[in-house]
């Protein structure tokens, strides 16, 4: 044996140990943005189609009852849309059951650290707006129907079509302390004045919107 020959050694120096970990966190830094996106659209999807099929669901509903929609449970302020409104869960319980993950957005329950196991059988979290007040007794909407409750207490008009159910949000025209859409991107805090809030429409669309503006081109 040669002793000027040292013994081949498999271990990494400091050095190359520390730009291992370097490149590790630049790749890291360079994947998180597109893992986030990802993330965003696959709960913007379930929305979207949580919401189409809420839609089905109320169009099956109508054609059983001479087109009317199902009334709220109570007329009382902001519980007659964005309580858990079980009468509207049981009537279309033929249509999907009542403790079908449809009638719940996922990132509202992800940010409220709530899930499909312990919110209630047979209620929902979206916000039910197909039916309307007149003077202090709930009108019910039919399918002809070209206003909802989302308008009269003050949302954009700028949509193309009564909203039958949105997502959850906050915003001072409802009297909310904060501003608060679950798909406005990234960040949930933001002004209703930008398209954050998935709703369903007469006609069985779904779309993204703006609470305040309404379509946004």
């Amino acid at each position: 044996m040669n002793p000027s020959r040292r013994p081949f050694s498999s271990a990494f120096t400091l050095i190359e140990l520390l730009v291992v970990i370097g490149i590790i966190a630049l790749l890291a830094a360079m994947l998180f943005p597109a893992l986030t996106a990802a993330r965003v659209r696959s709960y913007d999807a379930d929305c979207s189609s949580n919401l189409r099929q809420i839609g089905v669901a109320l169009y099956g509903y109508s054609t059983e009852t001479g087109g009317y929609l199902p009334p709220p449970d109570t007329t009382d302020g902001t519980n007659s849309y964005a309580g858990p409104n079980s009468g509207v869960v049981s009537a279309l319980r033929e249509y999907i059951p009542g403790n079908s993950a449809v009638w719940h957005c996922k990132r509202h329950l992800r940010a409220n650290n709530l899930t499909l196991q312990t919110v209630p059988t047979n209620t929902t979290t979206y916000f039910y707006w197909a039916w309307n007040m007149f003077q202090t007794a709930v009108a019910p909407m039919t399918l002809n129907t070209t206003t909802s409750r989302w308008f009269t207490v003050g949302l954009s008009t700028n949509i193309p079509g009564a909203v039958l159910m949105s997502d959850r949000f906050e915003t001072a025209t409802l009297g909310d302390a904060r501003e608060w859409q679950y798909h406005a991107g990234t960040k949930m805090n933001v002004q209703p004045t930008q398209p954050g809030t998935f709703v369903l429409i007469t006609g069985g669309a779904a779309m993204k919107v703006s609470p305040a503006n309404g379509i946004i081109e």
